[in-house]
């Protein structure tokens, strides 16, 4: 239970927006009233930004390389690496010579195979690129038994998200799902900070959304923007076809100065 806010605690939250800076004691401000279920006061959203960590919360889907793998590079090939033009979306095979085929013909000479494997979500080829320092590289491609996203543009940010074929379908494969596929997208950069992975509620729908901040920064001396929005996933648990949306909620200013960060 978080404890409600006093009269002077929030005098000094609004102050912060004529660029009072975030002093010594604004780690248990509360936002005055929890927006879309965030009670993150923007300050400390901001504040998470601006650190670059923690980028997601603690109970987030980890894919982390194992320790001591150096700089690991991982992805899912997608359709325009084999054929630029066209709907961009990550490849699916339920065929693993077919995977290991596309893997080599994107890999060329510049990476060498050393090793692959395989679960019930995808083929992963493991290489070493020759470069300088030297990278480890896991390429993927989905089972098509698991996921075929060959209707997904993933240029867009809305639009369909492709057809689960696991099953059951619940809202834990959802929530998986949802956060795996995040992993691999734009807003897995810096910048960027999830505040919520949670269940939505639409009616009868089995929905999952991921709460997103972006800081997107002015240049020197400039007010950056903290842009807050989220990145929605809904399923048909019936047939498993899955669309997407994305849906800004509020934005705020802020800036980082010597004596800490403040919404301006």
């Amino acid at each position: 239970m978080q404890p409600r806010i006093g009269i002077l605690a929030l005098l000094s939250l609004l102050g912060a927006c004529n660029g009072t800076e975030s002093g010594a004691d604004t780690a248990g401000v509360q936002a005055p009233a929890a927006r879309h279920g965030i009670e993150l006061a923007d300050v400390r959203i901001a504040e998470l930004l601006y650190a670059g960590m923690p980028r997601v919360p603690a109970d987030f889907l980890s894919d982390a390389p194992p320790p001591g793998s150096g700089v690991v590079s991982t992805y899912h090939l997608q359709t325009t690496q084999l054929s630029p033009g066209g709907a961009r979306h990550e490849l699916c095979t339920d065929d693993p010579n077919q995977a290991r085929a596309w893997s080599n013909s994107v890999s060329g000479s510049a990476e060498t195979l050393v090793g692959e494997s395989a679960s019930d979500r995808y083929f992963e080829f493991q290489r070493v690129r020759n470069s300088t320092p030297v990278v480890s590289v896991r390429a993927r491609v989905f089972r098509c038994a698991y996921l075929d996203r060959s209707t997904v543009n993933l240029t867009d940010e809305q639009g369909p998200a492709g057809l689960l074929n696991q099953r059951p379908i619940d809202a834990a494969a959802l929530r998986n799902l949802s956060e795996y596929l995040w992993l691999f997208s734009t807003y897995n950069n810096a910048d960027h900070a999830v505040l919520a992975s949670r269940a939505a509620q639409s009616g009868g729908s089995l929905e999952h959304e991921i709460v997103m901040a972006q800081l997107i920064r002015a240049g020197s001396g400039g007010c950056d923007r903290v842009s807050v929005f989220t990145w929605r996933h809904r399923i048909d648990a019936t047939t498993g076809t899955m669309a997407r949306e994305w849906v800004p909620l509020w934005e705020f200013g802020a800036r980082q100065g010597i004596g800490g960060v403040a919404t301006c």
